[in-house]
């Protein structure tokens, strides 16, 4: 259901619904979960982002701020991100730098994107029902 999105962020590739607070909300198909450009990755490890999305649609990527060994690690730390004030969770996405370079979002794609050194892997997990 996630996708990349204009190489450096995430979109979702086909509307959904779902009910936060007793409440209904559809989100639009490719709305767009913007990487930012601060989070940076050293030479081959991975790194972790939730994504998660307003009431009002808005899709935002907060990532973990560390660097991983392996992509168990950065999901077993997942339960460490802080879902933002006022945005529903959504997934995550787990990111491994380029070959032998660092990765930084918004300068470096995501795999299957162009531009910088785009990740070597890269994947999207959508999570339903899962309360952090």
């Amino acid at each position: 259901m996630f996708v990349v999105d204009t190489n450096f962020d995430i979109k979702n590739s086909v509307a959904f619904d779902i009910v936060s607070g007793g409440l209904f909300y559809t989100i639009a198909a490719d709305t767009n979960f913007d990487t930012g450009t601060t989070e940076a990755l050293a030479i081959d490890t991975w790194g972790i982002g939730i994504l998660t999305v307003t009431t009002a649609g808005v899709g935002t990527v907060t990532w973990a701020g560390v660097d991983y060994a392996t992509e168990a690690a950065a999901i077993a730390a997942l339960d460490s991100i802080a879902v933002p004030a006022g945005e529903i969770f959504l997934g995550y996405v787990t990111v491994l730098t380029d070959s032998g370079a660092t990765w930084t979002a918004g300068t470096d794609a995501l795999q299957g994107g162009t531009g910088g050194g785009p990740s070597d892997d890269t994947n999207y997990y959508a999570v339903c029902g899962r309360v952090l």
